[in-house]
């Protein structure tokens, strides 16, 4: 298992993703948005608003999207199982992210 921490400015989004072995659970800290989930990046079927202690799991291989619709930054932490990232790893934005992949 990985925990990680995320803050997403407002307006701003983690993108459409999947992670093929990965269950992925997220818990919001603060602010508000929505989850978007379906079987592929043109098809996230499924939403549902997210506030403050709202959680979700997202099974292995479940296409998403995570967006901040609030007024102020949607922190939230993140498990995955297994690991996803380096130990230690810090991405500062998005674009650092994205470069990773």
């Amino acid at each position: 298992m990985q925990l990680t921490f995320m803050s997403i400015p407002v307006g701003y989004e983690v993108g459409a993703e999947s992670h093929p072995i990965q269950d992925q659970y997220f818990c919001v800290i603060d602010g508000d948005g929505v989850i978007y989930m379906g079987d592929s990046p043109y098809s996230l079927f499924y939403s549902h608003p997210l506030d403050h202690d709202c959680a979700v799991l997202i099974p292995a291989n479940t296409w998403h999207n995570l967006i901040n619709t609030g007024d102020r930054p949607l922190k939230i932490y993140c498990i995955y199982a297994p690991i996803v990232h380096q130990q230690e790893t810090v991405h500062w934005t998005k674009r650092d992210s994205d470069l990773e992949k």
